[in-house]
């Protein structure tokens, strides 16, 4: 009996033909598995191709706009030598007091700048203005003023790239900038508003930084220098005169330390290297 349930059990761990077929089976390898695997690979690598192909497209579609310097000045894609160029507003420009709500208007305002083409590593002093002028200007209370605005060739007032070119436009700054008022009140030989606006509060010889935008010009259209300052850029200080009372004029619509901020928007057009050039920017 003993020997009988020996065999029986020998039989049931190695097989009908002993431990050598029991090795074999052990052996044989898995099919179902291995194909498996190989069907994994294919999806795997057929996955990546696809999502290659798709990037590709992609950045077809949608190129990576410009990121900042280095900085390209171009007149009519000439991009050597030397440019100057002109500005005039295109409507009036105005001077508004975020206190008072009062507004000085100048019905016109003119600029010359100079500067050299080609890249800039940098987008600080890409052009150098040197004359900035006002024409026909007026305020409240029948204000009639004058401005006698800083930029000269021996101390200009600097335009600066401050951010990446997107669909032609360029965010900027134009520093260095102060202006002296000579006003009357009710008419040009009326009492006296005069006052200065500069970079701080109480210093009317502190440099201002106004910010705006540079937009790309073309065949049809002239670029455009827009300047819209933010509240803390400019303040009117220095306020003196014979209309003027402890800081103020105007009755208060003015007063020194005011916050205004300057609106303007000019059409630039080239002198050289040729007139009618647009003279674009990008970084």
């Amino acid at each position: 009996m003993l020997e009988r349930n020996s065999i029986r059990n020998a039989v049931l761990l190695n097989g009908p033909f002993g431990a050598a077929d029991n090795e074999r089976h052990q052996r044989k390898p898995n099919h179902d598995l291995v194909r498996g695997n190989i069907d994994m690979t294919r999806n795997f690598v057929r996955a990546t191709a696809t999502l290659v192909a798709v990037g590709a497209a992609l950045a077809t579609a949608w190129p990576v706009a410009h990121a900042g310097p280095p900085y390209v000045i171009d007149a009519n894609g000439t991009t050597t030598g030397t440019f100057t160029a002109s500005a005039s507003s295109v409507a009036a420009v105005q001077l508004t007091n975020t206190r008072s709500g009062a507004i000085l208007t100048c019905l016109s305002s003119a600029a010359q700048a100079d500067g050299t083409l080609g890249s800039h590593a940098s987008g600080a002093g890409l052009a150098a203005i040197t004359s900035l002028t006002y024409a026909t200007c007026t305020g409240p209370g029948g204000l009639v003023f004058t401005v006698n605005a800083s930029p000269t060739v021996a101390n200009p007032a600097l335009l600066n790239a401050s951010g990446s070119t997107a669909s032609g436009v360029t965010a900027i700054t134009v520093s260095n900038v102060t202006a002296a008022i000579s006003g009357n009140v009710g008419s040009p030989t009326g009492p006296t508003c005069n006052f200065s606006v500069s970079g701080s509060p109480t210093v009317a010889t502190t440099p201002a930084t106004v910010s705006g935008t540079y937009v790309n010009g073309s065949a049809s259209a002239l670029p455009q220098l827009k300047i819209a300052s933010s509240p803390g850029q400019l303040y009117i200080n220095n306020i003196t005169g014979t209309a003027s009372a402890a800081g103020s004029c105007i009755a208060g619509a003015l007063r020194n330390g005011d916050a205004v901020v300057y609106s303007g928007t000019y059409d630039v057009d080239t002198t050289t290297p040729a007139a009618g050039d647009p003279l674009n920017l990008n970084g």
